[in-house]
């Protein structure tokens, strides 16, 4: 049961990319500690190198956001109207910076007190 109420929630999705294109473009030192990252998790019929475009958009460490969108319902005469915007860019601290703006706007003008996403606790909100 919904205890929130529905205008105090914020929806929210990250997406990210690998840093580097691929295994090779990365420098030697990144390429080291890739292979020591993923060393456990590394299919028998994978290599680091096909492994890397596979998973490094979802590791902190080698991935970068790219695009955030938000989302809130607004009321409208008893109509709940849903209220998209996306944040996207190659600059990930710029992009961090306008999210974290928007989102203590809406807190402070809409009273947000909760996040809803898809996996948000293992992923988005860390």
């Amino acid at each position: 049961m919904l205890t929130t109420p529905l205008d105090c929630i914020l929806l929210i999705d990250i997406e990210t990319v690998s840093q580097y294109p691929d295994y090779k473009s990365m420098p030697v030192h990144w390429q080291q500690l890739w292979d020591s990252k993923i060393e456990r998790q590394l299919p028998e019929d994978e290599t680091s190198e096909s492994f890397y475009p596979k998973r490094a958009a979802i590791l902190a460490e080698f991935g970068k956001i790219i695009c955030i969108s938000a989302g809130y319902f607004s009321n409208d005469n008893g109509r709940n109207l849903l209220r998209v915007k996306s944040f996207f860019g190659d600059d990930e601290a710029s992009l961090l910076q306008s999210v974290i703006g928007a989102f203590t706007q809406w807190h402070q003008n809409k009273k947000v007190t909760a996040f809803c996403g898809h996996n948000i606790k293992e992923f988005d909100i860390p």
